[in-house]
């Protein structure tokens, strides 16, 4: 059929389409065929405006899954009903060895862990509130890389500077956006008092690691350690 000219993503009456058809049936063999064809992992489909990863991932078909985030399925539509595939795997899982699996295949390969549902529950604590300890282990590492990946990239962005604890008003933010001796007193104000700062629009980090952006910054050719005492 599809050699003569079949449209793969014809939607039938309850608008699922072939694709969808498989990954609920747990038919990764008919799957496989419908993706070599050409067949999109990416269509919106089902009454609930969700997708075939959707779909699978509600009914733990682990191997499904894989092959769907293979096939460019998004990982974080967010059906009618306000839930994301990672959050159906919860929510309509049983926390069983399929639907963990189906979870940490979603997290490996990037889905949102802080997409939250419609009334603000995470993935993390819906997970908790089910007694799903293997999930809750596989979201709690990945939020702390996801906290991690932010500090760090905090640290290195030269357009975010630490603030003290009370606000710097618009003309101290205005510095601190521009001029690298200001941030550099920034920094040496969080080491000096040993107390958490936070970024300008960004995390709370520690004095420590203003400490570390400090002396990045005066590692830069032409930067000398006065430079930023002598510019203030």
């Amino acid at each position: 059929l599809a050699a003569a000219g079949a449209n793969l993503g014809l939607l039938e009456n309850d608008r699922y389409d072939a694709v969808t058809i498989a990954s609920v049936a747990d038919d990764e063999e008919t799957l496989r065929v419908l993706l070599a064809l050409g067949a999109s992992a990416k269509l919106t489909t089902s009454r609930y405006d969700g997708t075939a990863l959707i779909a699978a991932a509600h009914l733990g078909h682990d191997g499904v899954v894989r092959m769907l985030i293979h096939a460019g399925a998004p990982l974080d539509h967010v059906n009618n009903l306000g839930w994301t595939a990672l959050i159906e795997s919860i929510v309509l899982g049983d926390g069983g060895p399929r639907h963990v699996a189906t979870l940490k295949a979603l997290v490996d390969a990037g889905a949102n862990v802080g997409l939250a549902d419609r009334s603000g529950t995470s993935p993390l604590a819906l997970a908790r509130s089910r007694g799903y300890r293997e999930m809750v282990a596989i979201l709690e590492r990945a939020e702390d890389r996801v906290a991690l990946r932010g500090r760090e990239h905090a640290l290195r962005d030269p357009r975010r500077v630490a603030e003290p604890a009370q606000p710097l008003g618009r003309l101290g933010r205005a510095r601190a956006a521009h001029e690298p001796a200001w941030q550099l007193h920034l920094a040496d104000e969080a080491v000096r008092h040993g107390r958490r700062h936070r970024l300008l629009d960004g995390p709370r980090i520690t004095a420590h690691e203003c400490a570390r952006a400090r002396d990045v910054e005066l590692q830069r050719p032409g930067r000398r350690g006065g430079d930023a005492v002598g510019a203030l």
